[in-house]
């Protein structure tokens, strides 16, 4: 049986909990009504799904983004998102049946997504909610304000003019995305990480450390959970202070 599941829930939606819905302001929803389903939206959803299969646009497409790359709570399946666009300021139930009830035939779907900028109907809503439980996989409709929390949570789209960021990684009035940190992976290597920071933040008799922890943001949780393991290790065996006085003591 199918559940209601939060946007989180999805292990590559999870940075979303870092953007509180009281940060989306008028002026970001109104940008974020405005984006393209097939140029904009779309892409840098599956950017952020990290994956780049294009399906063509048409009477016969079963959903708009179909992929087993999905992952809910640390397990894979497959999930079909619906996506709607600044030409739907409101979404209707006409407007997505033709999809939803394709669904149906879909074996072993776990999770039916609807995804839209505009103002979701009842009708809409009621519909896709039926055939999700129908079908017996969970469901989750986001809304403009999760989409805008999701977008700006992965640096999809400028918080200060709203606009997406282009190829080079600018929006359309200068201000440029961040750069991040440059971790190189060996293909078909052993699991890697790094730490670049260590900080002695000791108290008293007690000795502590705590440190930044640079990983492949794909690994999944297993392996997370193994690099987490390894690094407390090796942090453990650390000779660093902070200063002499305190090596001393």
């Amino acid at each position: 049986m199918g559940q209601l599941i939060k946007i989180q829930d999805i292990d590559q939606f999870f940075e979303v909990v870092n953007v509180p819905d009281a940060a989306i302001t008028s002026k970001i929803l109104e940008g974020v009504r405005q984006l393209n389903e097939p140029r904009e939206l779309e892409p840098m959803l599956r950017e952020i799904l990290w994956d780049p299969n294009e399906t063509p646009h048409g009477p016969t497409e079963i959903a708009d983004i179909l992929t087993t790359q999905i992952r809910i709570r640390g397990e894979r399946c497959l999930a079909a998102f619906v996506i709607r666009g600044k030409h739907f300021a409101k979404v209707r139930s006409q407007d997505i049946e033709h999809q939803i009830i394709r669904l149906r035939q879909l074996p072993d779907l776990g999770l039916m997504a609807l995804i839209a900028v505009g103002h979701f109907q009842d009708s809409a809503q009621r519909d896709f909610l039926q055939v999700a439980k129908d079908t017996g996989c969970d469901y989750l409709i986001i809304d403009a304000v999760d989409c805008a929390r999701l977008l700006l949570a992965y640096e999809k789209i400028c918080p200060s003019d709203r606009t997406p960021y282009g190829p080079d990684g600018s929006c359309l009035w200068g201000h440029e995305q961040d750069e991040g940190v440059e971790l190189k992976i060996r293909v078909r290597d052993d699991i890697r990480y790094e730490i670049p920071r260590l900080r002695d933040v000791s108290h008293g008799g007690a000795r502590r450390l705590t440190a930044t922890v640079l990983v492949n943001p794909y690994y999944d949780r297993e392996v997370l959970r193994e690099i987490i393991r390894s690094a407390t290790r090796q942090i453990r065996k650390s000779s660093y202070y902070r200063s002499n006085l305190i090596a001393k003591r």
